[in-house]
């Protein structure tokens, strides 16, 4: 049998073309890692270049004096510290939000600034992630990261005498990493693994600032963006006070103009100005694992 003729149907009425479900998924980005993992310091006034000073210690071989001999001025004796230099950069992002989208639409300029400065911090934590790869110091893995790799690299930042051991060590993954971690515990068979602390990066859940969770003497974090170097992921294991350090503005900066000529709309601007340097290299190690 046919359709029926003369029936109201759906299209004989005006009806909204779409309607918005109850919840907006957020946008899949990585969360932001790097400002506690790094000594910070406000940006220089007046100058755009701030030393990070490194002091010395003396150091040298000491002789046996005899009685009444004069004692020398040597080497040995000569104090001089050091500094990295930091150098103030800017990064910037523009959008432009139409007359109509400020009208009509559910976005207006102060949305997007926010996602600006959301973009801003993503920027200045692949610049942090980069770093890595300057390490002088690596421990390369067989083929996937193993807790071993993780203790050899702490046994090179110790070895170098880095102050402050009563402190763990920062651990910054990739995702294939920390994966690898995952399954080394649950494979293995020691009697190590049945202890609370060696389960912590299985039974916990990653946080805001992708902590993930501990091994003794390290502090687990996870993230996307790392260098790769000759098919491995270039991780890191540092001392959080001494390996890296920056300088950064107390929040990005936002312009907002309206424009004409050009076309109607709002000129929505963000900047962000900052530095991050490796400060002591032998405080943190490379970890290359396979990606």
């Amino acid at each position: 049998m046919g359709a029926v003729a003369f029936v109201s149907e759906f299209g004989n009425t005006i009806n909204p073309t779409d309607v918005l479900g109850d919840l907006m998924s957020p946008p899949f980005v990585k969360a932001v890692i790097a400002p506690n993992l790094i000594h910070a310091e406000d940006l220089p006034v007046r100058t755009m270049t701030k030393k990070h000073v490194k002091d010395a210690a003396l150091s040298g071989t000491l002789s046996a004096i005899t009685e009444s001999n004069p004692v020398a001025l040597a080497a040995a004796g000569e104090y001089a510290q050091t500094a990295v230099t930091s150098t103030i950069a800017k990064i910037a992002i523009a959008s432009g939000v139409s007359v109509e989208q400020l009208q009509f639409g559910t976005v207006d300029a102060n949305a997007i600034a926010t996602k600006q400065a959301n973009l801003l911090a993503r920027a200045v934590d692949d610049d942090f992630l980069a770093l890595f790869s300057g390490l002088s110091s690596t421990v390369t893995s067989a083929s996937v990261l193993t807790v071993e790799d993780l203790y050899a690299a702490q046994y090179a930042i110790w070895a170098a005498e880095c102050p402050n051991q009563e402190m763990d060590l920062a651990v910054v993954l990739a995702y294939k990493g920390l994966l690898n971690l995952k399954k080394e515990q649950i494979n293995s068979s020691a009697s190590a693994y049945t202890n609370s602390q060696y389960l912590s990066i299985l039974q916990g859940k990653p946080q805001a600032n992708r902590f993930v969770g501990t091994l003794p003497g390290f502090q687990i974090y996870s993230t996307s963006g790392h260098a790769t170097s000759g098919g491995d992921n270039v991780q890191a294991v540092f001392h959080p006070m001494w390996c890296f350090a920056g300088s950064f503005a107390q929040r990005p900066e936002v312009m907002m103009n309206n424009k004409g000529v050009e076309g109607l709309y709002q000129e929505v601007v963000s900047w962000f100005f900052y530095d991050i340097v490796e400060w002591n290299d032998a405080a943190g190690v490379g970890l290359l694992s396979d990606t």
